[in-house]
């Protein structure tokens, strides 16, 4: 018999399994394409917002370039509420280093005409010999320079408004005139540099134009920082002197040696910047300095004078 007997069950179990594949194939098909159907109508979708995205705003005038391209120009009122973005402010390397530390100097000045002029100067003061050196400068009516080492202390704050007082230039040497310091780089000489020029500045109300580099402005201690150094300062507005005529008075030199040093010096230079030194064991200067003096006085037609920012400058 058929029905019922295992052979039916079979036919039954072979129908439905045959049922279930074929209602499988239609889903896959029936979702294939309907995947077809959303990708052409993103499709469609894509192409719409960047033909929007194409249009001139419906404030402003569309116009064509010379190369095919489409630009837009602001209508009127637009334009009159654009403003111009500002510049942005360029920043020095040092430029927010001792923000106050710029030198006064006179505008569109040109500089003194100074042949046969003697700029007498002097380094590492102030020292017990400042008084002594003042006093021989004054029965003359000599003006000097003076490059001070200024410690911040009453009597070098006299000493300093005694140099101002009397009519010379006050000008920066070193606060430490330590070379592996000051020279280590431009930020290191900035800072020895401030320091001194305030105390200057604090003690006497005097802002210091000039300044001297402590072993000039070419020594062994500052051969790859030099360039860079003279460059900030110069952008500063500072002014520094080197020298044409050695005293050799910090080497110990003699009376003899230094009148003949320097007087010699001076008569073949077109002008002379004279390298002296007021310190305390410097008391040879003081003891040669009124007979260079009186050298030039009376035998030379030479003019004696201070050093201003209206002096050429005189560098190595």
């Amino acid at each position: 018999m058929y029905f019922g007997s295992v052979r039916f069950f079979k036919h039954i179990l072979l129908l439905l399994v045959a049922v279930v594949v074929a209602g499988l194939i239609a889903l896959v098909v029936w979702q294939s394409a309907e995947v077809k159907r959303l990708s052409a109508e993103l499709d469609g979708l894509k192409v719409e917002v960047a033909t929007e995205s194409d249009k001139p705003d419906t404030e402003t005038e569309a116009e064509t370039s010379a190369n095919g391209f489409i630009t837009t120009t602001p209508t009127e009122t637009e334009a009159e509420t654009t403003t111009a973005e500002p510049e942005p402010v360029s920043i020095g390397k040092y430029d927010l280093l001792y923000p106050e530390l710029y030198a006064d100097l006179p505008n569109n000045a040109a500089y003194d005409s100074d042949d046969n002029h003697i700029y007498l100067t002097f380094d590492d003061g102030p020292s017990d010999n400042t008084m002594s050196i003042l006093s021989i400068l004054d029965k003359y009516n000599v003006k000097a320079t003076f490059f001070v080492v200024p410690q911040d202390t009453d009597e070098d704050a006299e000493l300093m408004k005694a140099i101002v007082g009397r009519g010379h230039t006050i000008g920066v040497h070193s606060l430490t005139h330590n070379y592996n310091t000051i020279y280590k780089d431009t930020e290191s000489f900035l800072e020895d540099f401030n320091a001194a020029y305030e105390i200057i500045y604090r003690r006497t109300g005097v802002k210091p134009v000039l300044f001297r580099f402590p072993g000039g402005s070419i020594n062994d201690f500052n051969t790859t920082t030099i360039d860079d150094i003279i460059t900030e300062m110069t952008r500063r507005g500072f002014i520094y002197f080197d020298w044409n005529c050695q005293s050799n008075d910090s080497d110990g030199a003699n009376w003899t040696s230094m009148y003949y040093g320097v007087t010699s010096q001076i008569d073949v230079n077109k002008r002379s910047v004279v390298l002296f030194h007021d310190r305390n064991d410097c008391d040879n200067t003081v003891f040669v300095l009124e007979d260079i003096v009186l050298y030039f006085i009376n035998n030379k037609d030479y003019v004696f004078s201070e050093l201003k920012p209206t002096t050429t400058p005189l560098h190595f």
